[in-house]
């Protein structure tokens, strides 16, 4: 098992959100009976590059434009973006954004998300920044998309192009697992 000391030193995050996340997290995986040293390294490296310190957190966003233009901008006016996310109208654009420690976006992915983990997401989109429900949401993900058996397999890119559709944050990725033991290539 991974030590909020090892997570912390690995992440550099604040040693109060990770002695609070941490745990939650651990039992989160075993909760979902994922809990592998593998996957409680994709977990860290996950939340470190996804969380600026180790915290649930709402989606960011770099404009001059309210957030209500900007999210609808981005997840509802790409037709092919709002039809993957499950957005019936302009306000689910804004009101279902990303959130948590790995953040859950658009009205299909809050509806799936909270009935896995028994919240009310559709009504109560900020039940996802509780850390304990963060947690078991970051769980849940983990195990719908078969994180565990990529990273038990040492396949740290398709990790990381599992949460994020990509390599964004890779570096940060890599540099995270590989501080926590993982054998990450390139």
């Amino acid at each position: 098992m991974l030590t909020t000391d090892q997570v912390i030193r690995a992440t550099g995050a604040s040693a109060d959100n990770v002695n609070q996340v941490w745990p939650l997290v651990q039992q989160a995986l075993q909760d979902w009976d994922i809990f592998t040293p593998n996957t409680e390294i994709a977990a860290a490296a996950t939340i470190g590059v996804e969380t600026p310190n180790f915290w649930p957190v709402r989606e960011k966003y770099a404009s001059n434009m309210p957030a209500t233009d900007y999210f609808t901008k981005m997840y509802w006016n790409n037709a092919n973006v709002r039809h993957m996310l499950g957005n019936l109208s302009p306000k689910d654009a804004y009101t279902y954004f990303g959130r948590g420690l790995v953040q859950i976006t658009g009205r299909d992915n809050y509806d799936l998300y909270g009935s896995l983990c028994h919240l009310e997401l559709l009504a109560q989109p900020d039940l996802a920044l509780d850390p304990k429900n963060a947690a078991d949401i970051l769980a849940a993900f983990f195990s719908r998309t078969h994180i565990q058996q990529v990273a038990d397999a040492g396949d740290w890119r398709r990790v990381r192009i599992r949460v994020n559709v990509g390599l964004r944050g890779w570096d940060q990725f890599a540099q995270i697992a590989r501080s926590l033991g993982a054998h990450v290539v390139g």
